[in-house]
């Protein structure tokens, strides 16, 4: 499960380069549209790919958004590196 999500979430990152050079996914953005019991499951994997360095978290305020960046990590478990 771990690599499907973060599968996914390479794939979040490489749709958002096109449109913009930021780095940075808004957590509730992968979450739209899922039910409760998934969002969970998400949240969990989110915590898994911080723990191991696969992505940076970021929040500000207690719920308030939570901010995915991207490290190289990343990049490197699916063949792609940032030049």
């Amino acid at each position: 499960m771990h690599r499907r999500v973060a599968r996914y979430l390479h794939r979040s990152y490489l749709g958002l380069r096109k449109q913009t050079h930021e780095q940075v996914v808004n957590f509730s953005q992968v979450l739209e549209g899922r039910v409760r019991k998934e969002c969970a499951r998400l949240f969990y994997e989110l915590l898994v790919l911080r723990t191991t360095s696969y992505v940076g978290v970021e929040q500000n305020s207690a719920y308030g958004d939570i901010l995915m960046v991207k490290l190289q990590k990343l990049d490197q478990a699916f063949g792609l590196i940032d030049l």
